[in-house]
């Protein structure tokens, strides 16, 4: 069962596309992106610049070497996955507290009390359950990636700064980059229809795998 958080070309806020996914009690969260790299800068001379020192009779005319700088494409390219930040599992144990999933009927006769200690500690456990299966996930993908001849970063953690949709959601959840659009060779490929074809199936290939690597028998899927 695919969820789609849309199916055209409008804006969705990162927090909406995290409570659909919640929502809908997903079992994957996949998010699809297309990567970009600013211009490189380099120096390529210098020029001299007039500036002034002083007041009056003592006002001079000095000059000072400032740099030329050109810009030349980014040479950026390949696929990456990026998972939720391990050292963000706090951010990650929220959003798990903030629904009852965690918790089976089995366990419980109420409502849970998510600010419980009880609570917060299975709410870690899951999220630390998450973690390794996002990885599992985000391997899967990148090696399907490798299978079709495409360069692969890796399996990523942008720890300096979190991803809401990756933080938020409380499912196993990673963001692809499929490539830069920065670079001329990459952007022709994700515009082609061949190279959306290849990487659709590689992107279905590993949540396959990944579902039977797990013996699910009904995957909820949010793209």
């Amino acid at each position: 069962r695919i969820v789609m958080t849309r199916t055209t070309d409008i804006y969705h806020h990162v927090r909406e596309k995290a409570n659909i996914a919640n929502t809908e009690k997903g079992d994957l969260f996949v998010c699809i992106h297309v990567n970009a790299a600013p211009p490189r800068k380099t120096v390529s001379g210098y020029k001299s610049v007039a500036y002034y020192k002083g007041k009056g009779s003592k006002r001079k005319k000095l000059y000072k070497k400032v740099p030329i700088y050109s810009t030349s494409p980014n040479p950026a390219h390949g696929t990456s996955t990026y998972v939720w930040a391990a050292d963000r599992s706090d951010e990650k144990a929220q959003g798990i507290s903030d629904d009852d999933r965690y918790e089976s009927s089995a366990e419980v006769m109420d409502v849970p009390d998510v600010n419980s200690p009880e609570a917060i500690i299975k709410a870690r456990l899951w999220s630390q359950k998450f973690f390794k299966n996002s990885v599992q996930l985000g391997t899967l993908i990148e090696n399907e990636f490798v299978n079709t001849g495409r360069k692969s970063l890796g399996v990523l953690q942008r720890n300096h700064m979190g991803i809401w949709v990756l933080q938020a959601t409380n499912m196993p959840a990673v963001l692809i980059e499929t490539g830069f659009i920065t670079d001329k060779d990459e952007e022709d490929y994700l515009n082609s229809e061949s190279g959306q074809i290849e990487m659709t199936r590689a992107i279905a290939n590993a949540v396959i795998k990944y579902k039977k690597t797990k013996n699910i028998d009904n995957l909820n899927l949010v793209a």
